[in-house]
């Protein structure tokens, strides 16, 4: 709110920005005339050391994608979007009642209003560490499922039927996947269940994942 400047970036106090960044972002802003953008990331650990990149997001008219988590769109967490103030005072910033999803949120609300610009370069710099919000998997799963109401309570497109069990499928399916690798199989199995009822498609996706675990080099993720 103390922001004084016609473009807003958001940096978690963890990530670094590349000296580049901004410049790079706002620049694809105009050629796309595009309200906000974002970058790739460089995954970095507690001291600073690069663990890969993600250069899979995307940009144009992402909403859809976005809340049915078709594929990647945002992939720098909270500190990879520079957006228009003008457009931030008009989706009314930060839903401050969320916590975990917050920033997923406000990415939904911006993708609703205006076409987003990508650069596939990684100018962010994402630490990953234990004491991330989004290591505490109840938070999560209860704020992201509150986000993915709001989302298909808003505006944007047309939510039918279709779209809605695609969206609530995939979220659950990312709520099995990481009880799965906190080692909560129960839990997993649960969620698993649910994504199943809601978007019978997502077999598809579980029998893939078994067919890799029992594979040689058996070891995937779900």
């Amino acid at each position: 709110r103390a922001a004084i400047g016609t473009w807003i970036g958001f940096l978690d106090a963890d990530d670094r920005w590349a000296p580049t960044f901004a410049a790079r972002v706002r620049a694809a802003c105009d050629a796309d005339d595009a309200r906000a953008g974002h970058a790739g990331v460089r995954l970095i650990d507690e001291e600073g050391r690069p663990l890969g990149e993600r250069l899979e997001g995307r940009g144009g008219r992402a909403l859809i994608d976005l809340v049915t988590h078709r594929r990647p769109v945002f992939v720098s967490g909270g500190s990879g979007l520079l957006v228009e103030r003008a457009l931030l005072d008009e989706i009314g910033g930060f839903e401050e009642t969320l916590s975990t999803s917050a920033d997923w949120d406000l990415y939904r609300r911006v993708a609703e209003r205006t076409w987003l610009a990508w650069v596939a370069e990684p100018l962010v710099e994402y630490r990953l560490h234990g004491g991330q919000m989004h290591t505490n998997l109840e938070r999560w799963e209860r704020d992201m499922q509150r986000a993915l109401k709001r989302a298909l309570a808003g505006r944007g497109t047309d939510w039918t039927p279709a779209l809605r069990r695609e969206a609530w499928g995939r979220l659950y399916r990312q709520f099995a996947g990481a009880r799965f690798r906190e080692g909560s199989y129960g839990r997993c199995l649960a969620w698993a269940a649910r994504a199943l009822t809601a978007h019978p498609a997502e077999f598809a996706y579980f029998l893939g994942v078994l067919g890799r675990r029992r594979g040689p080099g058996a070891g995937g993720r779900v």
